[in-house]
């Protein structure tokens, strides 16, 4: 019996969560039936993918606003450890979670054989919970849990892993930072994974005295920005002409910018492309030679570390040396000196060294490189992720 994956989410395709449609689309491969719930309007949706929009804004939210009041206030009286800030925030997830459950109810004949997926613990997760709550039969909801570190949620995220038939974590990090809010064994490691068959041609790079790198991440401080230019300038100052490709935006964009407009330096182009959409971003990977993410440790309270970063794996598929840090679950994937480079953050004359040793040695280069793409090819394909998510799914029982 075909089975109907439900995946919602705060918006469709969001910058960083390009990873969720090569999932959604290995299920259809599969013969799976996949919905989308995007609470802002999605872009580009891919084909035999199906979605339906919140209504919010019209007279169908005022049917299901008294019913979502109520049922709100029941939560909220039976020791629901929000605070009073969020009970506007969960009457917001009861409505989504209602017009959800209507949805299905008309579209949908089986719904015992109906998943919920939620990635990232939050609105979204509130809303998988709530529309688990008032189906009549039970659901297995997913979350990967990627920002389970916000210290200061720990109560309310509690909350919502008691609530789930099923908690799968991205990486080893992430799990063990869910068994520390749950203080038990709760959930089950799927790696995210990569499609090997999208991402476009790239040789293997002849490195010299010219070195393209390039960056994909949002300008935010765990993103370590300002410490990957530190390393960048340093090489430059040695006589490297390097250019910099830089993908994302977010917060701390307009204040990089003026960082870069100061610096005078001939040997030096740094290039800020904004947000652009995965296939142009997978293209500059393949032209780079090289790719820096300087990330830092996680910050409590913030719930901007990473778990392990899928840009990674695909630029170590595509062959590219990879110079990163130790943060979060990346140590997980990069191994040092065996698939990339781990280097410390706050050290740029150490991280420069190290960069220089592996340029100057194409053996020390290509044998990197080279254990970078089957260590990716074996461990985080996606072929093989998806099917261990539907073994987890058929069986839960046997794996946790």
């Amino acid at each position: 019996m075909q089975t109907t994956h439900l995946y919602i989410t705060n918006k469709y395709p969001c910058f960083s969560e390009t990873f969720i449609e090569n999932e959604m689309l290995e299920l259809v491969r599969k013969g799976d039936r996949v919905v989308v719930y995007s609470i802002h309007k999605p872009e580009n949706l891919p084909p035999k993918v199906e979605y339906f929009a919140p209504q919010l804004g019209s007279l169908r939210a005022l049917f299901f606003a008294p019913r979502s009041i109520v049922q709100t206030t029941k939560l909220y009286f039976s020791g629901l450890p929000f605070l009073k800030s969020h009970v506007l925030h969960i009457l917001f997830a009861q409505i989504h979670a209602n017009h959800c459950q209507r949805y299905l109810q008309k579209k949908t004949n089986h719904l015992n054989n109906l998943v919920i997926h939620a990635h990232f613990l939050g609105l979204t997760t509130d809303i998988a919970i709530l529309i688990n709550s008032n189906l009549p039969t039970k659901k297995i909801v997913t979350v990967h849990g990627g920002d389970s570190h916000r210290g200061s949620h720990k109560e309310v995220n509690r909350w919502r892993l008691y609530r789930m038939d099923l908690v799968i974590a991205a990486s080893e990090f992430v799990s063990d930072n869910l068994n520390q809010i749950c203080d038990s064994n709760m959930s089950v490691i799927i790696p995210c994974g990569i499609y090997f068959n999208k991402l476009p041609r790239s040789e293997m790079s002849k490195l010299g005295r010219e070195l393209d790198f390039v960056t994909v991440a949002r300008f935010i401080e765990s993103k370590g920005y300002m410490d990957a230019l530190r390393v960048i300038c340093e090489l430059s100052r040695n006589d490297y002409k390097v250019k910099w490709d830089i993908v994302g935006d977010g917060p701390l964009f307009g204040d990089f910018k003026k960082e870069i407009n100061k610096l005078e330096n001939q040997n030096l182009e740094i290039i800020l492309h904004g947000s652009k959409p995965n296939s142009e971003t997978l293209h500059l990977i393949a032209a780079a030679d090289i790719f820096i993410l300087m990330s830092k440790p996680v910050s409590l309270g913030t719930g901007d570390g990473d778990g392990i970063p899928v840009v990674l794996m695909e630029a170590m598929a595509m062959r590219k040396l990879v110079v990163t840090t130790s943060a979060a679950g990346i140590p997980e994937l990069v191994k040092d000196g065996f698939s990339g480079l781990l280097v410390e953050s706050d050290n740029f004359q150490k991280s420069f060294e190290k960069i220089v040793r592996v340029v100057n040695d194409n053996i020390a280069y290509s044998t990197i490189v080279e254990n970078a793409f089957q260590t990716v090819f074996n461990n985080y394909n996606l072929i093989h992720t998806v099917e261990r998510l539907k073994s987890v799914l058929t069986s839960p029982e046997d794996l946790l």
